[in-house]
């Protein structure tokens, strides 16, 4: 838990803002200078691309800034983000899970005395969103079906092969596949058959929007609580209550349709030099996601996340302070960077974590004002676990390469925090003892003050600035860089619409070279650019057998998991009556250890597991490759033969669309981060297991004592999901570096120009004939 002072002095943070601003400046000009110089020959699909970048750079110069907050349900984070803007009871929000759709505030600077909410609108699914939606979640379900490989099931195939809007075909393979009797395969199917039925309710609704009032906002923004269906011998039937867009939105219409929300939109008015108004501005947005980890709509929810997460500033990853080891904040960000977003990489992306309801880290708090001087560091991670876990959780939510700020709230945000001289004196006991810890020293000392509100906003606001605004402005400078290419472009068509050729002949060997070598720059360029997230889409993708990356290390996970042979005793207790006792004595050998050997060993082995299929990735990216380039390679082979003259200039051109520079290039292994595999493992050695069917357990007789009757399918669960985590953690770094290698190697290798390609043509006399279009030749060429 040792922390980074902060020593060094900071970095001047570069103004992205004004230097985006001057990127479109330029870009316009260069545009009106094409357009000042009167009628212009062909410019063909130049012209456009140098519209298509600037038309991107002013979208992205307009952009506002998007704030979003990812954390499991009852973290807190509604009341949060209330109380950020000033007014704690701004949205919904319980200890129980409450926000069950993407909620989207947009600010608005007003004359108001607090944070209010001035209007909202339900947005429905679009046709096509609702189809991508559809082929998503059906995936996720053929997915486990196939891993499963029940005899006799149905296949997977044929609902991957449906069509998305054919709810019968769909449905009559969620009947065949609920008669399985397979839990969590059930909660999918369950979840999907919902979908499906919001659909046949709300047809008329896609595309729609609502405006709404308090009371229809709290029924359309709260989770569902369907009664628990998985037990029922056939798929449950959905009520059928048609919706139409003249209808008004009602608590029991909006319940018939609640699956088929895309988002929740609230108006919020913020006064005039608030925190809000200050740092998001006008028009800014902040998104409250659904609850991590809720099973009634969590297949929807990890789509709508994995679309809306790629155009998000900054965003602030809730850690609950009672759940310190939950893993669930965590998948939204791994769906986003794995699933086809690599290209916003963990040091550019401006995220932060937070760990709330801090109040309930007084226990470790307290005993740490107390605790016995000097204090060490290994004392304090031993006996403030809690604490540590959640410092912990808050760094691994940090980007790598980035010093974790330690950030702490309260749950009672708006309340001063119970123990507050507690927090302060921990926070001195920390600085005198432990300067390494300052950054936790301070969180504790934020707490003391206000709860940790007044640090959370500065940090953002930080970060917004230092961090956020960085993805934009890069997206900028490539789209500049992309511009300057056209503009290059654009400089040769002019410069050959005046150049005069020796003979027809030689225009049209010219002509054709030109043409490959543009075809083959643009294909280079674009593998150049996309090979990341061409990798890392991979692992998420339908691959190989139509599983994804991540799915079929779950099967292997799984499979691993399930062969350990200390599962029969467990189950032969359960099946005994068994329970688990509250104490247990010396002489009762019923502790998780060998469960965590099991754990151990299974790590070691994920290695061959993880390099396997990073090969085959490899294997599979190199062949894309290879076929991609084929007709380009067929047309320079053409070429040759039709004008061998040009056999020096394709023989530059060739390597390019061979690829022999990364024939050779292998997966990077990666460990998974350099973490303990001890620390992730889910049980308390305390946690007691009767492995023995006629171990001394006290019998299940009464109904307190059934409480502690043995779970074997959740620890079972567990297990799986904590190795699952470390195995999709390596696969994931391992695929990312070794994209990383492979666009490094591509990056070394200048692709030729059509200068350096063809011979020089003879020079006119000077003072014989200038181009009309000379000066303008020359500002394109300068372009950068």
């Amino acid at each position: 838990m040792a922390q980074h002072t902060g020593a060094h002095p900071a970095a001047p943070t570069p103004d992205h803002r004004a230097a985006m601003a001057a990127a479109q400046a330029k870009v316009d000009g260069l545009l009106e200078a094409l357009r000042a110089a009167g009628p212009l020959p062909d410019l063909g699909e130049a012209l456009r691309r140098l519209h298509t970048s600037a038309d991107e750079i002013r979208a992205l110069v307009a952009e506002p800034v998007r704030l979003a907050l990812i954390g499991r349900y009852s973290s807190g984070k509604s009341r949060l983000i209330g109380t950020l803007l000033g007014n704690p009871a701004l949205l919904p929000s319980e200890w129980d899970p409450t926000t069950g759709n993407v909620t989207v505030l947009r600010l608005r600077a007003a004359d108001v005395g607090t944070a209010i909410r001035s209007g909202t609108q339900v947005w429905f699914l679009t046709e096509d969103d609702l189809r991508q939606c559809i082929t998503s979640m059906a995936g996720s379900v053929a997915a486990m079906v196939r891993g499963l490989a029940v005899p006799g099931g149905p296949d997977p195939a044929a609902l991957e092969a449906a069509d998305p809007g054919d709810t019968a075909a769909l449905r009559a393979f969620l009947e065949r596949a609920w008669r399985l009797d397979i839990s969590p395969l059930r909660t999918r199917l369950a979840e999907l058959n919902r979908l499906l039925g919001a659909y046949e309710n709300g047809r008329d609704l896609l595309g729609a929007t609502f405006v709404v009032d308090d009371e229809i906002l709290r029924e359309v923004s709260a989770i569902q609580r369907r009664k628990d269906a998985e037990e029922s011998a056939v798929l449950p039937a959905i009520p059928v209550r048609k919706v139409r867009r003249g209808d008004r939105l009602t608590a029991e219409t909006a319940e018939a349709v609640f699956d088929l929300i895309d988002h929740i939109e609230i108006t919020v008015d913020v006064p005039h030099g608030s925190w809000g108004a200050t740092l998001l501005g006008d028009g800014g947005l902040i998104y409250d996601f659904p609850g991590a980890g809720n099973n009634e709509t969590g297949l929807r929810d990890r789509y709508l996340a994995r679309r809306d997460l790629r155009h998000v500033t900054v965003s602030l990853v809730a850690v609950d302070a009672s759940l310190p080891h939950d893993h669930a904040p965590f998948q939204m960000i791994e769906d986003f960077y794995v699933g086809g977003q690599a290209t916003q990489s963990r040091r550019d992306h401006g995220r932060l974590a937070c760990g709330t309801k801090a109040d309930l880290l007084h226990g470790d708090v307290k005993w740490l004002a107390q605790a016995a001087r000097p204090l060490t560091s290994a004392v304090l991670e031993s006996r403030a676990a809690h604490l540590a876990a959640v410092v912990q959780q808050c760094r691994r939510a940090s980007p790598g390469g980035r010093a974790a700020e330690t950030l702490l709230v309260s749950a009672h945000y708006h309340r001063e925090p119970p123990g507050g001289d507690d927090y302060a004196a921990a926070a001195a006991v920390l600085r005198e003892d432990l300067p390494s810890h300052e950054e936790l020293a301070t969180a504790l000392a934020a707490l003391a003050e206000d709860g940790g509100v007044g640090r959370l906003r500065e940090v953002i606001g930080r970060h917004v600035t230092k961090y956020g605004l960085v993805l934009a402005a890069e997206k900028v400078g490539r789209q500049v860089a992309g511009a300057a290419v056209a503009a290059r472009d654009i400089a040769e068509r002019l410069a050959a619409a005046d150049r005069r050729k020796a003979s027809p002949q030689g225009q049209l060997a010219t002509r054709e070279l030109l043409r490959l070598s543009e075809k083959l720059r643009t294909e280079y360029t674009r593998l150049q650019r996309a090979v990341e997230a061409e990798m890392s889409d991979l692992h998420r993708r339908p691959y190989g057998d139509g599983r994804t990356l991540v799915e079929i290390t779950e099967a292997a996970v799984a499979r691993m998991v399930s062969d350990w042979p200390e599962w029969e005793p467990l189950y032969a207790s359960v099946r005994g009556g068994v329970v688990v006792p509250e104490e247990g004595g010396p002489d009762l050998p019923a502790t998780t250890v060998p469960f965590r050997e099991r754990f151990l060993d299974a790590h070691d082995e994920l290695g061959g597991v993880i390099g396997a299929i990073a090969r085959d990735v490899v294997a599979a990216w190199r062949r894309g490759q290879t076929e991609r380039m084929a007709e380009l390679r067929a047309s320079l082979a053409r070429t040759a033969a039709d004008h061998p003259e040009l056999a020096g200039p394709l023989a530059r051109l060739a390597p390019y669309a061979e690829l022999p520079w990364v024939a050779d290039v292998e997966p990077v292994a990666s460990d998974g981060g350099g973490l303990d595999p001890a620390a992730r493992f889910p049980l308390r050695d305390s946690y007691m297991l009767p492995w023995h069917a006629d171990a001394s357990f006290t019998r299940a007789e009464t109904r307190g004592a059934m409480r502690h009757q043995i779970h074997v399918r959740r620890l079972h669960r567990e297990l799986t999901a904590a190795l699952l985590d470390v195995a999709t953690d390596r696969l994931a770094d391992t695929l990312r570096s070794t994209a990383a290698q492979i666009k490094a190697e591509l990056s070394r290798r200048r692709f030729p120009t059509p200068a350096e390609l063809r011979s020089a043509p003879p020079r006119e006399a000077a003072g014989e004939r200038r181009s009309p279009y000379a000066d303008l030749i020359d500002k394109l060429r300068s372009f950068e």
